[in-house]
């Protein structure tokens, strides 16, 4: 075999490789800090995990955390999200307020730091009637043509399960620093939305979209960017109680998805659409 040949499969097939490039490209965007590795204690299995990217980004007492998975695809074995509209219960996302000051909650009264999980339903981030994921498949080419369809066949990835499922238990983590961020920030207030993501290689990631009743929708696409519900409901440790949360979404990107998406971030619509300042106004009084 020649050194071109080993190249070319290491760059399709080396998650490393991927997870240096996936860095590269968080670390060229302003305002966005990252860590790039690190260790947390799953909260299910109380065991150290690791973790790719841990990423912030801030403005004012307003805080995006990213939680960050990496899996390099190829484009002959990509993954595809199925899924159907978003429906109205579905169209939420939670914000973790982290506070100082008196709230009166359960009959009693708290004076200092404090947390609450603040829910979003009706969200501009996830709209109803939008595109939902609800299932993985993976393509993958079949030995000997041998396959469910011509060349081809499809199968349930457990490497991409593995992937979001360490993308929801690092952004619990995050769920959890969360509560505590204003005493961190020596602010009265610091509302952060967390965002399980898991990046792919371009061009490795499409979606299909069905009806209610199972009918394929329309022919299937390439996406660089996927919703995917999960709902994925938690608590969080905070000042003076257990509060639960919920992460509604994990977000599927490509790597130019990813990229477009941080981008967007520095206009102003994007942070009203994660905050609303009607709702954020109204929680800061």
């Amino acid at each position: 075999m020649d050194p071109k040949t080993i190249r070319n499969l290491a760059t399709e097939a080396d998650d490393f490789g991927h997870q240096l490039r996936v860095g590269n490209m968080l670390s060229s965007i302003p305002d966005l800090h990252s860590t790039h590795g690190g260790t947390y204690v799953d909260s299910i299995t109380q065991k150290p995990r690791e973790f790719d990217f841990r990423c912030t980004i801030r403005k004012g007492d307003l805080v995006l955390h990213l939680a960050v998975e990496c899996k390099n695809l190829s484009k002959d074995a990509p993954v595809v999200i199925c899924g159907v509209s978003r429906n109205a219960n579905e169209a939420f996302h939670d914000i973790i307020q982290s506070s100082f000051g008196r709230l009166t909650r359960g009959g009693s009264v708290i004076d200092g730091w404090y947390s609450e999980t603040r829910r979003l339903p009706g969200s501009r981030i996830y709209r109803e009637g939008e595109f939902s994921g609800k299932s993985v498949i993976k393509i993958k080419p079949a030995p000997n043509g041998k396959g469910s369809v011509g060349k081809y066949k499809t199968e349930q990835d457990t490497d991409i399960y593995d992937r979001w499922n360490q993308a929801l238990s690092s952004a619990y983590d995050l769920c959890k620093t969360s509560a505590v961020l204003a005493r961190d920030y020596r602010q009265r207030h610091i509302f952060s939305a967390i965002i399980p993501t898991v990046v792919v290689a371009d061009g490795s990631l499409w979606e299909l979209r069905y009806d209610q009743d199972g009918t394929i929708r329309e022919d299937p696409r390439q996406s660089h960017h996927c919703e995917y519900f999960v709902d994925r409901r938690l608590k969080a440790t905070g000042w003076d109680a257990d509060q639960e949360c919920s992460l509604s979404h994990i977000h599927f990107f490509t790597l130019s998805g990813l990229k477009s998406w941080t981008g967007l971030l520095h206009a102003n619509q994007a942070w009203t659409d994660w905050f609303p300042p009607e709702s954020v106004g109204a929680w800061r009084d």
